[in-house]
């Protein structure tokens, strides 16, 4: 299977002989197809819960979903030892066990990734010392990051957002806004590698109570894009923020 398939977010492995399953052959002999289908449909609900746990509140939409009534969906649930119930919480052992391989071959998958990104756009001299970034930039001392200008065609920026893949941590809507740190640093014009891979660190990958947001929030877009580099004026902003000492260093 090609690796990026995994990073689908709807997507769990399904046996291709689950149907042989014992406890499945006895549903399918209750409640048939039917049956069947719910039984898949609670799987479904459950992979898109955080940590994979449910609730049994879910029984009257599933029914709905499902085009049955809430008293088939009870016996999918309860009567043929698929699913595990206690209290109102809803696990499947099996969910559970397949989804825990294939999240650790995402997390191996994207520490390989970063370390990849990390070598490919980070250099050691690109990013100076906070001391040395300032908003206004000497005429007679050139900046040591050049301007973030945009390349043609945007083909850097496009590079740097295909190779850098993220922790699927990092995609929890709840917790962060990776898509939004995209569309701010594609309005902004930093196109510059090392420039977004330390930004990206310092700001944690756009959580929701990082002080970028709010370093971002003091200036409208066409006042950052006329700093001659906004890049450079914004780490400097974050790393005053956050007080990081090992801003320039991928955690392991």
């Amino acid at each position: 299977m090609n690796d990026d398939f995994i990073f689908f977010e709807d997507y769990f492995p399904h046996s291709q002989s689950a149907s042989n399953d014992d406890k499945l052959v006895r549903l399918l002999e209750k409640e048939g197809s039917r049956g069947y289908g719910i039984y898949w449909l609670i799987l479904e609900y459950l992979r898109s819960q955080n940590t994979y746990v449910g609730t049994t509140l879910m029984i009257d939409r599933i029914a709905r979903t499902g085009r049955t009534t809430a008293a088939v969906v009870r016996r999918v649930l309860y009567n043929f030892a698929l699913f595990n119930v206690e209290d109102q919480a809803v696990t499947s052992t099996g969910m559970r066990k397949r989804m825990g391989h294939l999240d650790r071959r995402r997390a191996e998958i994207h520490e390989q990734r970063s370390r990849a990104a990390h070598a490919r756009w980070h250099k050691p001299n690109e990013i100076p010392h906070a001391d040395a970034m300032q908003d206004k930039v000497s005429k007679d001392k050139p900046s040591i990051i050049p301007p973030s200008n945009p390349p043609s065609r945007g083909t850097e920026l496009l590079s740097f957002w295909e190779e850098y893949k993220p922790n699927p941590e990092v995609l929890n809507v709840q917790t962060h806004n990776y898509e939004g740190i995209k569309r701010i640093m594609n309005e902004l014009r930093i196109t510059n590698g090392g420039q977004l891979y330390v930004i990206l660190k310092l700001a944690d990958y756009g959580r929701k109570n990082n002080p970028f947001w709010q370093i971002i929030a003091r200036k409208d877009i066409p006042t950052w894009r006329q700093m001659r580099n906004p890049g450079q004026s914004l780490i400097y902003a974050l790393q005053k923020a956050v007080n990081h000492t090992d801003w320039g260093t991928p955690k392991d």
